[in-house]
């Protein structure tokens, strides 16, 4: 009957701008301080700005167009703001363990190893995410466990992205 589709909507159409004001209002009390923005706040910023392109209600312009891409579309939405959680977690944990010194500034060129092993998790998921909904475009029923190269290949992503977890 559509009930959840439209609780869904109505709970991203509220939410929405009110993180894009809650974000505005973090970065002017950030600014308000007499110091430049640490790397923590930053992320913090490009957290909540991901959740915004997570929770925008783009599901509006498929009531006026036809869009079927949608379903990868929210796949790359879901993808980007995980990548920034695990990124945000890990710059969370490293600055929480790391003992301040007030002159040093932590920048991201610190966690280059760990971001690098997100981003190729990221990719990897990506990769297959492409090798399955990017081809149900054009072949609604198709799916990548079908056959041996296929079923292969998927796995290999999926083994990959779980490796680079690990590290």
């Amino acid at each position: 009957n559509g009930g959840f589709t439209k609780v869904w909507l109505s709970l991203k159409t509220v939410f929405f701008p009110s993180i894009i004001g809650i974000l505005v209002w973090f970065w002017q009390r950030i600014h308000m301080l007499e110091r430049k923005p640490v790397l923590l706040e930053k992320m913090l910023l490009s957290l909540g700005i991901a959740l915004c392109f997570l929770n925008a209600p783009l599901e509006y312009l498929t009531l006026q167009f036809d869009l079927p891409f949608m379903l990868l579309l929210g796949d790359i939405r879901q993808g980007v703001f995980y990548a920034m959680l695990f990124s945000f977690w890990l710059v969370f944990a490293g600055e929480h363990m790391l003992i301040q010194d007030t002159s040093a500034q932590s920048s991201l060129k610190q966690y280059w190893r760990h971001l690098s092993a997100v981003a190729m998790g990221c990719i990897s998921l990506f990769i297959f995410d492409m090798c399955e909904r990017g081809v149900q475009l054009r072949n609604p029923f198709y799916s990548i466990w079908v056959t041996d190269i296929g079923t292969n290949l998927a796995l290999t992503f999926i083994i990959l992205t779980g490796i680079s977890t690990r590290v």
